[in-house]
């Protein structure tokens, strides 16, 4: 029927979106399958911000043939169309689901792909840990398989994290193992890639003139194979030109990008929003190098409002960045501080040595694990060899005199050590997955230490010195000056609450048993909701457990008071030296749970990521009307024996 269908179509022209749609109810399973596949496919390259309801048919249809290889492969498409929409969480919920049911049914060429997807997904996010970990899970994935495009992504991923991070000698390396593998295998587009990256790369050094032929080299790569890239080169060009003080020169290659990317309608809706927030701003900056604050103002905007379509976080940073200068300049001071204040909570945190540090750090780790696979992988050939040889000349021997069982004796031998081999290396394959996940989880909770730091001395003390001075002036001159102090001082409370929502004084100074009694407390101060809090043990856990621990219950305490409509809240903490129980109730209305594996929030999302990821157990036990109970098991020196 499909056939029918594909050649009806390849007499009158390409299927179109509703003709697909309508040939679903006369197709068999597995061509519908198919047939999701390609309208997924179209609609991600459309010109319209695609419909999550596509992915949600394609997907209710999987399930219910119960297709885990055809899950993870519209999971990935869930992922693009959320990236696509600057929906982040959700885009990483379906990437993940995705990659374990890719994993699970060893589809790596998918797996591979999904893998590259959330590491584009994190990038754009500005988190590079995160991102540098599904790089290289990506490039592990690609060492299975022959070579495909995907590899080359997947350098250029790696090239770009650097140049995010601002480490030129990196970058330049890796963007010349893409430019090495794309020549050998005379693959222009990435040829063109490469070039643009490292011109990139010349304009943190700083060194212009190699940044402008570098990236001119790319520009007439793209130009001559219609390149869509040809665009973004455009504007990098202009970037350059901006940077050495060349006004003119900037604004003619940025205002060429600008006007192209307006005027083309053939590109993915995504790819068009992207070049026009990057060109706005640049042209934002340009005018406001200018003087010209009004048209400089004009152009930030629209920039801001394009990021703000797709989630462009780099360019919003930019716009509240130059926005902020303008206002300061002609004297607006109260929107000045606005844009600062959504500038500062934009602000990349990646640039600093400690960051680059780990970075570097998880790529040493990566090459590392690559050769001792490689040799684990080598030996394990050579011993099954020897086996073999061992096999032959037993058999010859055994011929003549007890065949039989010499025979039967050689393959169980050899069935063992094939079998212990691969238990081995399965072993050796779960201890490293575990311990990178543990460097991840560690890596987010050192940064959250690191800016609540930095908010309680930095930005609390600029606010106390900010409200001494202001406090000194004459109330009675200026009657502003008393409500200029209480706004301040209700800055000053938003800073603490916010530095000990990222790293609470209780879990650092006192522990974990402390922590958890100070949520439940400050839950029974609030007077609408009764807390009761029991604790029969002393949990004693490694310190990136404990923190694990504690964001998973203040996420469940959240979550009661937010949604539950509770009176009453109660936890318990009991346990023996091999495992600490927790045990949250209330009294609320309840919900469905089946809601929760399947829910697109990043709450629950967390919750059971981060309990699997601590080798623990959870059960939630809910229903309308009947309240709320959830139970979490972790092990204690089961984990920290296996990840330390």
């Amino acid at each position: 029927m499909l056939l029918v269908f594909l050649i009806s179509f390849s007499l009158t022209g390409q299927p179109t979106l509703d003709s697909l749609i309508q040939s679903i109810g006369k197709a068999n399973d597995s061509e519908k399958l198919q047939i999701h596949k390609s309208i997924l496919r179209m609609v991600i390259h459309g010109t319209e911000p695609p419909d999550p309801a596509y992915y949600y048919r394609a997907m209710d249809e999987a399930i219910r043939q119960q297709n885990i290889n055809y899950q993870g492969i519209f999971g990935m498409y869930g992922a693009l169309f959320y990236k696509m929409l600057g929906k982040y969480d959700s885009a990483v919920y379906c990437g993940r689901r995705s990659l374990t049911d890719l994993l699970h049914e060893n589809n790596l060429v998918w797996a591979s792909g999904v893998s590259h997807t959330l590491a584009q997904t994190f990038i754009d996010q500005m988190l590079f840990d995160s991102a540098i970990y599904y790089t290289l899970k990506c490039l592990q994935l690609h060492d299975l398989q022959e070579l495909n495009p995907g590899r080359y992504q997947a350098l250029e991923t790696m090239a770009r994290i650097y140049e995010e991070i601002e480490d030129p000698n990196q970058a330049i390396i890796w963007n010349r193992k893409l430019y090495r593998l794309s020549v050998e295998h005379e693959n222009e587009e990435y040829q063109q890639q490469s070039l643009s990256n490292i011109g990139n790369v010349y304009d943190l050094i700083p060194n212009y003139d190699s940044a402008l032929y570098y990236k001119k080299r790319a520009a007439a790569l793209a130009k001559k194979n219609a390149d869509e890239n040809y665009y973004m080169i455009i504007g990098n060009i202009g970037n350059t030109f901006l940077r050495t003080g060349d006004l003119d020169s900037a604004e003619f290659y940025t205002k060429m990008l600008y006007d192209l990317t307006r005027s083309e309608h053939n590109l993915p809706f995504w790819s068009i929003s992207k070049e026009i927030a990057r060109s706005a701003v640049n042209l934002g900056a340009i005018y406001y190098k200018r003087g010209q604050f009004g048209q400089a103002e004009e152009f930030l905007k629209e920039g801001i409002e394009r990021s703000k379509e797709i989630g462009f976080k780099e360019k919003l940073l930019e716009a509240h960045f130059w926005l902020y200068n303008i206002q300061k300049e002609v004297g607006n001071i109260r929107k000045a501080l606005d844009h600062y204040e959504m500038y500062v909570a934009l602000r990349d945190t990646a640039q600093n040595l400690e960051y680059k540090n780990e970075v570097s750090r998880l790529a040493i780790v990566y090459d590392t694990d690559k050769k001792e696979q490689q040799l684990r992988v080598l030996t394990a050939e050579k011993e099954l060899k020897e086996v073999e040889i061992a096999r032959t000349r037993l058999i010859v021997v055994g011929v003549a005199v007890f065949s039989l069982l010499i025979i039967f004796t050689i393959i169980l031998n050899n069935s063992r050590q094939r079998f212990k081999l691969k238990a081995e290396l399965a072993e050796e394959k779960e201890r490293l997955q575990k311990n990178r996940f543990k460097t991840v989880m560690d890596a987010e909770e050192k940064e959250r230490k690191r800016i609540a730091r930095e908010l309680h001395d930095g930005l609390g003390q600029l606010l106390s010195t900010a409200r001494i001075t202001i406090a000194s002036l004459d109330s009675e001159v200026n009657p502003r000056v008393e409500n200029s102090v209480k706004i301040i001082d209700m800055a000053v409370k938003e800073v603490r609450n916010i530095s000990h929502n990222m790293m609470p004084n209780a879990l650092v100074n006192v522990g974990l048993e402390a922590a958890l009694k100070d949520i439940i407390c400050k839950v029974d101060e609030s007077g609408s909701v009764s807390g009761f809090y029991q604790s029969s043990i002393s949990p004693n856990l490694e310190e990136s457990t404990a923190i694990s621990v504690y964001r998973v219950v203040q996420e469940l305490v959240n979550n009661t008071l937010k949604y539950a409509e509770a009176t009453e809240i109660k936890l318990e903490i009991s346990g023996n030296e091999e495992w600490v129980s927790l045990s949250l109730s209330d009294n609320g209305k309840g919900f469905d749970t089946s809601k929760t594996l399947y829910s697109n929030g990043i709450g629950w999302n967390n919750i059971y990521s981060r309990v699997d990821l601590l080798g623990g157990k959870i059960s939630v036990r809910s229903s309308p009307g009947q309240g709320t109970f959830v139970s979490i098991s972790i092990p204690t020196k089961k984990w920290i024996s296996e990840a330390g």
